[in-house]
């Protein structure tokens, strides 16, 4: 399992950690010179990319390998699809896709959009507003696939935040509930939550699980979680396999990863990790 930990203030470094899943105790440490926080992604072949603008690829034991990207312009690398296959950058204008193997881009540079998910070949965004064909609607899905056509996928009042599960469905929460579409806009199901504003917290790498978290805050301008739980969910049936709860409460939301398989779900801080076993 690998980690960032910036040292904001000091000016360090950020690190880069690798842990033991049996023990949680520290294996590798590596300095990352990077900008502000690094972004940490993991790759279909178990490698580690680390960075935002630049970015270099590890092995799963936090050694550098040949494969690094060096920013020549104006750009950084916003997301990873759920696979682990392609990294999405935004350049100046546009976004391209980008190869976790090779760190190249692939096929052609896409117009401009604001991807807040991806699929391997196609970017998921809130942001797209088709409100002269739907003037009364507020929350809009749409899809922007590999050749820069927009797709709507969904309009209405109960769409927050997309987020890709693989390169066949993609949730959304609102209203209460979690509902995930099929990439042609068709409702694969939709489910009730355990709270009224969960959020998307994480997919396995195989999609086959996904976790919404449920928190509640306490005081204002700046709130702070007072209580946390993650439902995790079987993506092929909505069904909640496991609710779990923060041990270690966190100002703001806790980190939280799944094993590849989903067979093993983590939470919590960078000082405070905990690693759950999912039946």
């Amino acid at each position: 399992m690998a980690l960032t930990v910036p040292r904001f203030g000091t000016g360090l470094p950020a690190q880069l950690y690798s842990l033991a899943i049996e023990s949680g105790k520290t294996v590798t440490t590596v300095d990352i010179p990077s900008k502000g926080n690094p972004l940490l992604f993991t790759t279909a072949n178990d490698r580690v990319i680390v960075g935002h603008y630049d970015l270099q690829q590890f092995t799963n034991d936090l050694k550098k390998t040949a494969v690094a990207f060096s920013e020549p312009g104006h750009g950084r690398t916003v997301t990873i699809s759920p696979d682990g296959t392609t990294l999405v950058r935004e350049i100046a204008p546009g976004n391209e896709f980008i190869d976790t193997e090779t760190l190249l881009n692939i096929g052609e540079r896409l117009p401009i959009f604001v991807p807040v998910s991806a699929g391997a070949n196609f970017l998921i965004t809130d942001n797209v507003h088709w409100i002269s064909d739907y003037p009364k609607d507020r929350s809009f899905v749409t899809l922007l696939d590999a050749e820069g056509r927009q797709h709507l996928l969904y309009h209405g009042d109960c769409a927050g935040r997309p987020s890709v599960l693989n390169n066949d469905r993609i949730l959304f929460t609102g209203c209460g509930n979690v509902t995930v579409l099929d990439t042609s806009g068709k409702r694969i199901f939709e489910k009730q939550m355990s709270c009224k504003t969960g959020e998307f917290a994480g997919v396995s790498r195989s999609g086959s699980r996904f976790a919404i978290a449920c928190e509640r805050t306490r005081g204002f301008d700046p709130s702070y979680v007072s209580s946390e739980t993650f439902d995790i969910y079987d993506a092929l049936t909505g069904a909640v396999m496991a609710t779990i709860k923060s041990e270690a409460v966190p100002e703001q939301r806790s980190w939280t990863a799944f094993s590849s398989d989903g067979k093993q779900f983590v939470c919590g801080t960078p000082s405070s990790l905990s690693l759950y076993e999912i039946q």
